[in-house]
């Protein structure tokens, strides 16, 4: 395994920070981790808030350095570290972990880690001490996948396919391909013949810019970021619920003189047993009119409560148009996964709000949409909680809401 194919170490700080950060990243990259820095990753044409989102994806550690300079006098914490609390949040306690800095004492530290242990950076065996946390916390992603794995009856590992040209433009591929297998599901490794089939599409596609040269428009004089067309995947740990398994894949892309990347998701869902796809989300539902607005307001809700994340403003971050636009109907709800607590929707950046905005997710619990479902799905998924005369009545109460969610 290269050292980019190992599990990755984001470094989250405030800027004005970087001086006494940067030591903690040269300690750690020269003993061979994969940390990522935006001060030393960031290329030459590369956008920080795009690349910055790829790596939190990606992270499976946080390094989060704590100082008087995080938050602002208005009490906000600072973009960067506010957009790793979020993603923090998004993801599953066994997905990711936090080993909190205390740079300054006497910093104000974020409320969702008060009850993290702290690590010194006054200390003097502070190097020593963070390496042992590293390697603690290695352990426990290991333990946690290792108790996962046996609770759900399926082995994960996870291959790479990379490829890249130098061209007018060029390109750039890399992507992850987990490998599933199972004594329990008979034929689960299906699951990677189809997600390799979806990768393998896309490299072919982006190969195609061989046959399409333009010297007319590109020169070996610009940055070769500039001129390179770039195209990523990263898979998340599948998630099971019930008898279904849903992977979400973040892509991250980039068209050569485009004048920003951009970035967005791909699900897959399958049943367990018999191993097979799960259709469109319409096709679940016994009544699909009355569960479509049922979606669309609990979403419009959620997403409306979203605040900008420049860290100074308390104004919606999504305006109300957009996100009644990007959930019009259910061609715009396609990207979902069956997690824990509720149907999880993901939005592309454009799909509910402007492209600065970012990538956006919401869930609508499984209460909501229980009623609506079919017998076969609530079953798989283990929410067949819901005796048949309140299903009556819910069809009925949402029914008579019926467009008016909006």
């Amino acid at each position: 395994m290269t050292t980019d194919e190992q599990p990755l170490i984001f470094f989250s700080y405030a800027s004005p920070d970087r001086d006494r950060v940067m030591p903690y990243y040269t300690f750690l990259e020269d003993r061979g981790l994969n940390v990522w820095i935006d001060h030393k990753k960031l290329l030459g044409g590369q956008q920080w808030d795009y690349e910055l989102r790829k790596a939190l994806d990606r992270a499976t550690l946080i390094i989060m350095f704590v100082s008087k300079n995080s938050v602002n006098r208005r009490g906000y914490v600072q973009r960067e570290i506010s957009l790793a609390l979020t993603k923090i949040e998004e993801k599953l306690i066994s997905d990711i972990y936090i080993i909190p800095v205390l740079l300054d004492v006497g910093a104000t530290r974020p409320d969702q880690l008060s009850s993290i242990q702290f690590l010194d950076a006054a200390d003097e065996a502070f190097d020593e001490r963070l390496l042992e946390a590293i390697q603690h916390q290695s352990q426990e992603v290991q333990a946690a996948s290792v108790a996962w794995s046996e609770e759900s009856g399926i082995s994960v590992s996870k291959s790479y396919v990379k490829d890249e040209w130098n061209g007018l433009p060029g390109y750039a591929f890399s992507a992850e391909v987990p490998y599933l297998t199972s004594k329990r599901y008979a034929n689960l490794s299906d699951v990677t013949d189809v997600v390799r089939g979806y990768i393998k599409s896309n490299l072919l596609r982006e190969r195609a810019v061989i046959i399409d040269q333009s010297s007319s428009h590109f020169n070996f004089g610009e940055e070769r970021a500039r001129r390179t067309n770039t195209w990523e995947a990263y898979c998340g740990d599948p998630i099971i619920r019930g008898r279904v398994l849903s992977l979400v894949y973040t892509i991250a892309w980039y068209g050569a003189g485009a004048a920003h990347p951009n970035m967005g998701y791909h699900t897959f869902n399958f049943f367990l047993d018999p191993l097979c796809e799960v259709g469109e989300l319409q096709s679940m539902m016994s009544k699909p009119e009355v569960a479509l607005a049922t979606i669309q307001k609990h979403l419009f809700d959620e997403l409306s409560k979203l605040k900008c994340e420049d860290g100074y403003s308390e104004e919606p971050l999504l305006e109300p148009d957009m996100i009644r636009a990007g959930i019009e109907d259910w061609d715009s709800l396609s990207k979902y996964v069956f997690a824990d607590d509720g149907v999880r929707f993901m939005f592309s950046p454009y799909d509910v709000g402007c492209y600065a905005a970012g990538p956006q997710s919401a869930t609508v619990p499984y209460e909501a949409i229980n009623p609506f479902m079919r017998d076969i799905y609530r079953s798989a998924l283990d929410i067949y909680y819901v005796e048949p005369s309140l299903i009556d009545k819910s069809d009925a109460s949402a029914g008579g809401d019926n467009g008016e969610a909006l």
